[in-house]
């Protein structure tokens, strides 16, 4: 297993595969993936840690957890089928974790609009308002989505795919998937009251989104 990275690390910590675990278990349970869909890493110096092409993120073991290199030269076969782009964002920007998923509310509403912001202040709290939407011709484990995607992951956390899904990118895995979770409660949201007709420029104008989501003040 040497040639996944570094000698003698060949296995994840503990802490850090407990990480994985239950952000994978929060995607599935919170109806972002499927069976087999998405994928997750986090950085460790000029490596990173990805989720296993083929793994079920909820049901994830210490193998399910492969270590590899930033730069691309580690042998890809074993890695998530999005590994490369994964490594493209990482190169690219400052994030410390991806997380990659399929949020059915958010994958819907992007195949209509080409953005959306939040109508709910927690969403301010996890996103600097717009989530963009991508598309692309090729638009999964392509050099072309990778080209796309990763500048826009340095000026946006949260950038949706359309047609494929959703990407984000954090300071840690707990971080990223907290977002991701965010991104598909604001898609609900806006698919939900675009049913009910409601005006969202006149949504957006009002006092709780425009105050955003801060911590309590003392009085």
């Amino acid at each position: 297993m040497a040639d996944w990275g570094i000698p003698g690390k060949d296995t994840c910590s503990v802490e850090l595969l407990d990480a994985f675990q239950r952000c994978g278990r929060a995607l599935f349970y919170g109806g972002l993936n499927n069976s087999h869909s998405g994928n997750i890493s986090q950085r460790d110096g000029e490596m990173y840690w990805v989720t296993r092409t083929r793994s079920m993120c909820h049901e994830l073991s210490a193998k399910d957890v492969i270590n590899a290199a930033v730069d691309g030269t580690t042998d890809r076969t074993s890695l998530s089928r999005e590994a490369i782009v994964h490594e493209a964002i990482y190169n690219a920007t400052s994030h410390q974790a991806v997380v990659h998923c399929h949020p059915r509310h958010a994958i819907a509403l992007a195949f209509v609009l080409d953005g959306f912001h939040p109508l709910q202040i927690e969403g301010y709290g996890a996103l600097p308002g717009l989530v963009p939407v991508l598309e692309t011709a090729n638009a999964s484990a392509s050099p072309e989505l990778c080209e796309k995607l990763a500048p826009m992951l340095r000026d946006y956390p949260a950038v949706m795919v359309r047609g494929h899904g959703l990407f984000v990118g954090a300071s840690s895995i707990d971080e990223a998937t907290h977002r991701a979770c965010v991104v598909d409660e604001t898609a609900f949201y806006l698919t939900v009251t675009m049913q009910l007709g409601a005006d969202h420029a006149a949504l957006l104008k009002k006092p709780y989104v425009a105050a955003g989501y801060r911590p309590a003040v003392r009085p």
